[in-house]
């Protein structure tokens, strides 16, 4: 699995990446659609009318090796450069616009 964030809303721009390792074995994505039923009386059917999408959310474990088991390991990797490295591309805002990127 490869996370990119990008600067721009329409995912172009500076990526930062991140590559997991190992793919997580399970997603989660949660995510629903909100709707009004008005109440008529004497009406036999109740007419659903849309209000909006609610949040949606992604959510995996990921698991990082720095014991050196895994091909892909580089000599001087550490469980605090991966963090750094993901909490880059997730969270860190970017200078010219100054909000976070898109991922």
């Amino acid at each position: 699995m490869l996370i990119t964030g990008y600067t721009n809303a329409d995912y172009s721009g500076d990526g930062k990446e991140f590559e997991v390792q190992i793919n997580p074995s399970s997603l989660a994505w949660k995510g629903g659609i909100q709707y009004d039923s008005p109440k008529k009386q004497g009406s036999a059917y109740l007419e659903r009318k849309y209000i909006r999408h609610n949040e949606t959310s992604l959510s995996f474990k990921l698991t990082l090796d720095v014991t050196g088991v895994l091909p892909d390991f580089e000599e001087g990797d550490t469980l605090g450069n991966y963090l750094d490295t993901l909490y880059t591309v997730l969270y860190t805002m970017d200078s010219e616009s100054h909000e976070p990127r898109y991922y």
